[in-house]
């Protein structure tokens, strides 16, 4: 591809599609880390622990799929500060799922980081 048409492919408005796309590519991402999770209580080439390791390379090679169709539609300077949104989803999996503890600094800084998304995707 010429450089030419890879400026204009790059100067071309994201969709609500594209964004649709990307939020839930880094909602998949963040997946993994519940699979991660699931495979460390148990022992290390057991069954279980094998089945939550092939979930996760399963997750990420998914999440790897979409991120590629992703920066297709976008460029890479906006979809990048997406995956910080894995952040929030991150702390509601460990919430609901591990029964982990939420503090203040855990819900002022998922503020700040949706905050900081939200400024930067409808900036000039």
């Amino acid at each position: 591809m010429s450089s030419s048409s890879t400026s204009t492919a790059n100067k071309k408005r994201p969709t609500i599609g594209s964004f649709l796309l990307l939020i839930f590519a880094v909602n998949l991402y963040a997946t993994s880390g519940y699979f991660s999770k699931m495979s460390s209580f148990h022992s290390f080439l057991s069954l279980p622990y094998i089945l939550y390791f092939v979930g996760v390379v399963a997750v990420l090679g998914a999440y790897a799929v979409l991120w590629q169709l992703t920066l297709k539609r976008m460029p890479l300077s906006l979809a990048y500060p997406f995956k910080a949104f894995g952040i929030v989803v991150g702390l509601a999996i460990a919430y609901f799922a591990f029964d982990e503890a939420l503090t203040w600094q855990n819900i002022i800084g998922s503020l700040l980081v949706m905050s900081g998304l939200v400024i930067m995707s409808t900036g000039k």
